[in-house]
């Protein structure tokens, strides 16, 4: 409970707008995608962001929020097809940028957890692999009988969905802005991990949450919890840990970026209502 105590006002109104500035980034990256194939302006996507954040509530990790984000762009698109591509591009390099950094975390802080650098640097070697073959290897939509049947449809769509990221190697330049964006919001996340531990006394240096946050961030995204709920609070303690904060301690700061990120999600719940009672 002393922890609770010494927690002040404003690093949790620094928290707050440090999460609201992620989001923009974000919104940045994704618009940087859309712009082979749709025309909303930044501030206009960031509003459809942020009210994605509500969605999350409703189930496992981002992915309520995506398909509403997905759906919504889809109206401005001439295929939904473009609509889904340009949210999966943006979440490709986001995953990319937390890999990026926790990679080159574990290059600092390897002896901490040696078994665990070793996975980060296969997967990431794995994830790279992944994502520069799928924007190399081109890829060719067969044409699909209307009365054809349901697997060979499924089969279409998926190939058209990687057909419209495959025509991302064409703009390599907006790939590389929005990978540099994604970097910025990773970097952002990690300031804001910091400043949570600072708010209950936990004072590591910022350095060494560059290393940390991006860890925590690909194990909160998985998609086999509701908010991310057992698994946050996990990788927190296992991740405070490795730097010397106390097991409490972490489990409080867990606590606290929950209570944090819900209120963010129900600000974007508030955007949604105030544009269903405007229609």
């Amino acid at each position: 409970m002393e922890h609770v105590k010494v927690m002040r006002m404003e690093y949790i109104i620094l928290v707050i707008l440090l999460k609201a500035l992620a989001i923009l980034l974000s919104s940045l990256s994704w618009h940087i995608m859309t712009r082979p194939f749709g025309k909303r302006g930044v501030l206009e996507l960031y509003k459809l962001y942020f009210s994605s954040q509500f969605y999350n509530l409703l189930g496992l990790g981002t992915i309520p929020g995506d398909t509403m984000r997905a759906f919504e762009l889809s109206k401005d698109m001439e295929s939904p097809t473009q609509s889904v591509v340009s949210v999966i591009g943006e979440r490709v390099l986001s995953f990319a940028s937390m890999l990026l950094l926790a990679s080159f975390g574990f290059v600092l802080y390897y002896e901490k957890a040696p078994i665990l650098a070793f996975i980060i640097w296969v997967v990431s070697a794995f994830y790279f692999t992944l994502v520069a073959s799928s924007l190399v290897i081109e890829v060719h939509v067969p044409d699909t009988e209307s009365n054809g049947s349901f697997f060979s449809k499924v089969k279409k769509q998926i190939l058209d969905m990687l057909h419209q990221f495959n025509s991302y190697r064409k703009y390599p330049g907006l790939l590389a802005s929005s990978l540099i964006v994604a970097v910025g919001v990773q970097l952002v996340v990690a300031v804001t991990t910091w400043v949570i531990a600072l708010s209950v006394g936990a004072d590591k240096g910022l350095m060494v949450f560059l290393f940390i946050a991006p860890v925590i961030a690909i194990l909160v995204l998985l998609p086999i919890s509701i908010q991310g709920i057992g698994v946050r609070e996990t990788a927190y303690v296992f991740m405070f840990e490795l730097i010397g904060i106390p097991l409490e301690t972490a489990l409080i700061a867990s606590l606290l970026s929950f209570a944090l990120t819900q209120f963010i999600n129900l600000t974007g719940g508030a955007i949604v209502l105030h544009g269903t009672i405007k229609k």
